[in-house]
């Protein structure tokens, strides 16, 4: 979870946010106790957000006492999703790429400190969960393109847990990769994710000239070859030209967040 500065005159709303967060990025269903020691807030203070939320819908208290996440959030994610101006622009382009290389195509961008899938599905990389910048294709070719401060901060969040033994683990091995994706303007990964696929990412730039998010898909090892690996390659950075040509006529930037 991504811990950001509230925004002054509104830390109660951030504290309840970050309750939520909380509860949605935990791996099981925590309880009240558990929330408290995680967020360190004062028991009457938890108290009242929980309460808050359930009255809202946003959790659950489920029979063993734990907390969940309320059926809110599914028509929240939905209108979300349908309202994202960055999916909205580019929808088209992505429906062509996918019909073209015959696969799901997926669109991410950044939250704090967090990528993650607005756009396409499967059970690997459903919409909503998150592409990990070190593993991650489509994230990494996105993080090549920040900026070396902001490159370097996401760096130092990096968990760098192995998804495969193939997975990038330490630092500076994804600055060197890094480095080779920002230098011939995609990421191409076997197997960092899941045995026997290989990834495929590029960045996209907003007008501005600001990376706003990035595309890509995954092909199984026995689906390539030679000459297809380079005609998917091409097929990507071809819609990527176009997406970002697209957004600069369409004068889309990425939303600032507030600080």
């Amino acid at each position: 979870m991504t811990i950001r500065q509230p925004v002054k005159g509104a830390a109660a709303f951030s504290k309840t946010i970050s309750v939520l967060q909380l509860i949605a990025d935990s791996k099981q269903p925590p309880t009240s106790a558990e929330l408290v020691k995680k967020t360190m807030m004062p028991r009457p203070t938890m108290r009242r957000i929980l309460k808050a939320l359930i009255a809202e819908d946003m959790i659950q208290l489920r029979a063993n006492k734990t907390y969940a996440l309320g059926i809110r959030n599914i028509e929240l994610a939905r209108k979300t999703i349908n309202q994202n101006c960055l999916l909205r622009a580019v929808n088209s382009d992505l429906a062509r790429l996918s019909e073209e290389a015959q696969t799901t195509v997926f669109l991410g961008t950044a939250i704090g400190n967090e990528f993650i899938f607005i756009s396409g599905s499967d059970d690997e990389a459903p919409v909503g969960s998150y592409g990990p910048y070190h593993a991650c294709a489509i994230a990494k070719s996105y993080l090549a393109n920040l900026p070396q401060s902001r490159k370097e901060e996401i760096i130092g969040s990096v968990s760098m847990a192995a998804h495969t033994r193939h997975t990038t683990t330490t630092s500076e091995a994804l600055r060197a990769e890094l480095k080779q994706i920002h230098q011939v303007g995609y990421a191409s990964l076997s197997q960092q994710i899941k045995l026997g696929e290989k990834c495929f990412g590029a960045c996209i730039f907003d007008s501005n000239r600001k990376p706003c998010g990035g595309i890509g898909f995954t092909k199984t090892h026995s689906e390539l070859d030679s000459q297809s690996e380079s005609k998917f390659v091409d097929m990507l950075v071809r819609c990527r030209d176009q997406i970002n040509e697209k957004l600069m006529q369409s004068d889309y930037h990425r939303p600032e967040q507030a600080v």
